[in-house]
């Protein structure tokens, strides 16, 4: 699969503030591939219709900031995380139902956290599956995959050995 060759869509309510997505958003752009950036799910729920032959998605799990930026000791509270959580999980299926891209989710939570909260949550959600083969949606640390330059090397080697 030419996943180079296309258009790729990200999705992530920090597009001009942190400094992890602006280096992936690099990383891309050098690659001159055309790219589309969201900032909201209900911006990308409102351009779903449009997006149909987008090659892939990059998509932010924790798409929630605190109010007025990072507040020193402020926490988000477990429902809220939930909600938003489960608006990410809508999003995907609503991006299934539109194409068959793969979506990259790239979060800041660590690879601990990845393994033992976000796999079982896509899990659950019928969203990721044992078997590599079956699996569309892809979840690394944006730090883990933007180190010693991999991060196209990372993606097109998942792409290439899960043919789903």
């Amino acid at each position: 699969m030419e996943l180079l060759k296309g258009i790729a869509v990200i999705i992530d309510n920090e597009i001009e503030t942190e400094e992890s997505i602006k280096k992936i958003i690099q990383k891309v752009k050098e690659n001159n591939i055309p790219l589309v950036l969201l900032d909201s799910i209900a911006e990308a729920e409102r351009c779903l219709p449009n997006l149909q032959t987008v090659n892939f998605f990059i998509l932010d799990w924790k798409m929630f900031s605190l109010p007025d930026g990072n507040l020193v000791g402020v926490r988000m509270g477990h429902t809220a995380i939930v909600d938003a959580q489960r608006k990410v999980l809508g999003l995907i299926k609503k991006i299934k139902d539109v194409c068959f891209a793969p979506i990259f989710i790239l979060t800041t939570e660590s690879e601990d956290d990845i393994k033992d909260q976000i796999i079982p949550v896509l899990r659950k959600d019928d969203l990721s599956f044992d078997e590599a083969e079956r699996n569309y949606v892809f979840v690394k640390n944006k730090t883990e995959i933007l180190k010693y330059n991999r991060f196209f090397k990372v993606i097109n080697n998942w792409v290439n050995n899960s043919p789903s």
